[in-house]
């Protein structure tokens, strides 16, 4: 068994809290060095002591394990949304196709089921509204159908009690979407507060997750009074309680960063660690075996607890979210991530990208000749002539010769990104850390 203690002392006051596997056991600092003899002598080696948090080698190592795992993302609590969410708010870099095999099978889902995937467990269109926002899709159009019109069926949403209306508030803030049943859904889930505060699914007594998961639901409302009262109430529940499996750590620590909360102030995110095991993944409880859900989860609480120390936005707030942002190669425009159908790619230290999306972002017109493979972008008096495979270009009919040529990926044209940018008059850097092409057209 491995025991991991965090100390907060307080000396003005006399007074300690001790967190032990994330939980309190002692608030008392004239008992806390008989405590730390009493656990030395027992258990001795067993205390295990953290240094600094590598936050981005821990979300590589469990980002490969369920890439491997997950090789075709389909829609479902596992192996679905949550993944998608978790890769994508991390930053890790995806293997090319990933996110759009997962939206294919979204796309053929609604299809299949003409829109309606679910009766009585409306939180599944959440989480879906979720995971579109995070990859910068259009959460009212899938196939035809829109899954976020299904949030203002109050009456649907609530069916399956408290979980509802939280992940539909979750889901409404992530990316600022307008629904009729916003203020429903709240009120339904600032009733649903348990005496002395907390939350919970059934019953009387505050759960850990339901509790966690209604802070993050109304946390975008904690500039009113009211509900910042709530939502301290839950939290001083929340560090009350013994937190004893990965899922109810990464809820905690998805609540407290979307307070702006250090969660491991209280020792949470390096407990949440002890779960993992050698080859990435988590288990539910320190003795259990891999499994899907704490992986999923863990990985979703490591990539708050990246934007926290980042000073990023939260996880669910996706407002600022642009599909192009998540390219392993990305071209940023006048201060705006661009957008491709086929992501830029990187041949030979040249990033290359689309040939229409360039030029005509560019202000340029596009002629593409098939039958030679050449395509011609025209700007005021500039004329730039590429053709497929040939490293010479003509710029204004002066031969130039490039270092890559123009070529075919996935059935796309692809082109120099700086030549052609530099050609019609725009200035073009290179930040090497984030890998971005850097673009400023007056």
């Amino acid at each position: 068994m491995r025991i991991i203690i965090f100390l907060t002392v307080n000396t003005d006051c006399g007074t300690a809290t001790v967190f032990l596997n994330g939980g309190i056991i002692m608030k008392n600092l004239k008992k806390l060095i008989s405590l730390l003899l009493i656990l030395v002598i027992v258990i001795g080696s067993s205390i295990t002591v953290y240094a600094d948090i590598d936050i981005e080698k821990e979300i590589e190592k469990t980002s490969k394990y369920l890439i491997q795992k997950v090789q075709n993302p389909y829609p479902g609590m596992i192996g679905g949304e949550w993944l998608i969410l978790g890769l994508t708010r991390s930053g890790f870099d995806l293997p090319h196709g990933y996110i759009d095999k997962y939206y294919g099978n979204l796309e053929d889902l609604f299809i299949q089921k003409q829109g309606e995937i679910t009766r009585n467990k409306y939180s599944d269109y959440s989480r879906i509204i979720l995971a579109l926002t995070a990859i910068g899709k259009d959460v009212s159009n899938v196939a035809g159908y829109n899954p976020l019109e299904k949030l203002d069926d109050f009456e649907s949403v609530k069916k399956q009690g408290i979980n509802g209306p939280q992940f539909a508030l979750i889901a409404k803030n992530s990316g600022g979407y307008d629904l009729s049943s916003e203020k429903a859904l709240l009120n339904y889930i600032l009733d649903k507060e348990l005496p002395g505060g907390g939350f919970c699914l059934s019953g009387s007594i505050a759960d850990p997750d339901i509790t966690a998961i209604a802070i993050q639901a109304i946390s975008a409302y904690k500039d009113q009074k009211e509900i910042k009262e709530v939502i301290d109430r839950a939290l001083d529940k929340l560090l009350e309680m013994e937190l004893d499996n990965a899922e109810s750590l990464s809820q905690a620590i998805i609540a407290l960063t979307s307070m702006g909360i250090d969660p491991e102030k209280y020792g949470y995110v390096t407990s949440l660690l002890n779960y993992r095991l050698k080859d990435g993944s988590f288990r539910h409880e320190l003795k259990g075996d891999s499994d899907f859900m704490p992986t999923e989860q863990a990985l979703l609480a490591l990539a708050a607890y990246k934007l926290f120390t980042n000073g990023e936005s939260t996880i669910y707030d996706m407002k600022d979210v642009n599909a192009g942002k998540l390219y392993k190669y990305k071209v940023l425009l006048n201060g705006r991530y661009m957008v491709f159908d086929q992501p830029p790619i990187n041949v030979e230290g040249r990033v290359l990208v689309p040939m229409r999306a360039i030029f005509e972002s560019l202000g340029a017109t596009v002629k593409w000749e098939q039958d030679i493979k050449r395509v011609t972008g025209t700007l005021d008096d500039i004329n730039v002539i590429l053709t497929i495979g040939d490293k010479k270009v003509y710029l204004n009919n002066k031969e130039i010769d490039l270092d890559v040529p123009a070529l075919v990926q996935n059935g796309r044209t692809m082109v120099p990104v700086r030549f052609i940018s530099e050609s019609l008059n725009a200035k073009v850097d290179w930040d090497a850390d984030t890998s971005t092409v850097i673009i400023t057209k007056e």
